[in-house]
């Protein structure tokens, strides 16, 4: 793993307001033009469309009330246009970049670019929207889709609550049938179901899956999706017994090369299925998952298992996931002043910024 530092020792005019020295700055960056911010919900929503927004490490609360279809969603920030959103890293523990409410993303935010950055007290929920790429994020949350979307991209992040299509956002109840397709899943850790996905990839990913809402006491993995690649998985349900039967209700999909806690059950007679290797023992496959160490111990019985005799799992891929899920892009670690405002109205800053390579 290799990290990058930059500092940076700059004069700079600013007018500031009292207090603000020492309050968090949030930059956004259009071409050459850099402006500071206070407060994360005036940076994003004075962002022009294709800026980057640069969110520093710490707390970041989303206090506003927005309407939605007549509906008032309290502690929600509605993102109308294609942004990159650069936090400093989602590794629980370490000093990153975590949002604390509800982000919904609509169809004119397509394209965006999010990384680093950890959503909790809230969801992430795409409305619509296509060509998103989400990477090195944590959601305590699910993922909900609304409406329709193409070739949305998720990769070496955690998803606690797994993906979702639901029709809450319009003043529905629950799930509806997904109009997602080509979504890319890969070298992530979800904790939950993914649902109703169609023509999704989903390889080299660990997978944590519930408890059937449909009841018998089995666990429900891929509920609801059609035409998908699944290949390179660990699977594992919630209770972590490797004599655990677990619905696979993909259809017309192809699922194979995965390591299973478990086994996997009433896989649909239209979708093919070989090469799983499952009734595995999960004490033996991970060095330290305990820690989110998915690294596979060393006489792991997943060693070697998935195609082309690959290891199953995000750290089997040919470009195996980062540590500390630091963005690749610069992302601002420190903006520290040097002292007090100049008389001609300048201010000595200087200016961190982190990247990790992809």
């Amino acid at each position: 793993m290799k990290k990058f530092y930059i500092t940076l020792s700059l004069i700079i005019s600013f007018i500031f307001c009292a207090g603000q020295l020492n309050a968090q700055v949030y930059m956004v960056v259009k071409g050459e033009t850099s402006t500071p911010y206070y407060d994360i919900e005036t940076a994003i929503e004075s962002a022009e469309a294709g800026s980057t927004v640069f969110i520093p490490s710490g707390a970041h609360i989303i206090k506003k009330s927005t309407t939605i279809a007549g509906n008032s969603r309290s502690n929600t920030i509605l993102i109308e246009k294609q942004l990159n959103l650069i936090g400093t890293g989602s590794e629980s523990g370490l000093n990153n970049s975590v949002i604390q409410g509800n982000m919904v993303f609509t169809e004119q935010a397509s394209r965006l670019f999010m990384s680093g950055i950890t959503v909790e007290s809230g969801s992430v929920y795409w409305d619509n929207a296509s060509n998103m790429m989400m990477t090195r994020c944590r959601t305590e949350d699910q993922i909900k889709l609304s409406g329709a979307g193409t070739g949305n991209i998720i990769e070496e992040s955690y998803l606690n609550g797994g993906i979702a299509q639901t029709s809450r956002l319009y003043g529905g109840t629950g799930t509806s049938s997904s109009g997602y397709i080509e979504v890319i899943l890969q070298k992530n850790k979800i904790s939950g179901g993914i649902t109703y996905l169609k023509t999704a990839q989903i390889f080299h990913n660990v997978i944590y899956y519930p408890l059937s809402t449909s009841g018998g006491g089995y666990y429900s993995n891929f509920s609801g999706c059609d035409g998908c690649s699944i290949s390179n998985n660990i699977l594992i349900s919630y209770q972590k017994t490797k004599d655990q039967n677990s619905l696979t209700l993909a259809t017309n999909s192809a699922i194979s090369y995965n390591v299973c806690v478990g086994y996997l059950t009433q896989i649909p007679e239209n979708s093919s299925h070989g090469f799983n290797t499952e009734g595995v023992e999960y004490s033996a496959i991970f060095q330290n998952a305990a820690n989110n160490d998915f690294h596979l111990a060393d006489n792991s019985p997943a060693k070697g298992k998935g195609a082309d005799g690959r290891d199953p799992g995000p750290f089997g891929s040919s470009v195996p996931p980062k540590g500390k899920r630091i963005p690749a892009n610069p992302s601002f670690t420190d903006f520290i002043t040097g002292g007090t405002v100049r008389n001609d109205g300048q201010l000595s800053v200087s200016i961190k910024a982190e990247a990790q390579e992809k």
